[in-house]
């Protein structure tokens, strides 16, 4: 599955493989390889750690809608899946 993200300013749309919140600002971010380089995307700024939570919830969701998709087009994939680490 490719997921491909606009950032928030729109300047940026990228394929990502990974998404991050920077703790120290709360930033949501990608790292992706160009060429040989490792670049780091900045995709959206928010003012507490709980709201960019929300965002990557909603990005997972529509993961998954994509992922019910594809089944119901080939049973066969099942390559969109999320899975949650326990707390503990």
């Amino acid at each position: 599955m490719e997921l491909w993200i606009r950032s928030q300013d729109k300047d940026i749309l990228v394929k990502v493989d990974s998404l991050l919140i920077d703790d120290n600002n709360n930033d949501i971010y990608t790292q992706c390889w160009v060429g040989v380089n490792l670049e780091t995307y900045t995709l959206g700024k928010y003012k507490t750690k709980e709201r960019a939570l929300e965002i990557l919830d909603e990005i997972q969701e529509k993961i998954l809608r994509i992922g019910e998709v594809s089944l119901m087009v080939n049973p066969l994939l099942i390559e969109e899946c999320v899975y949650e680490m326990p707390k503990e």
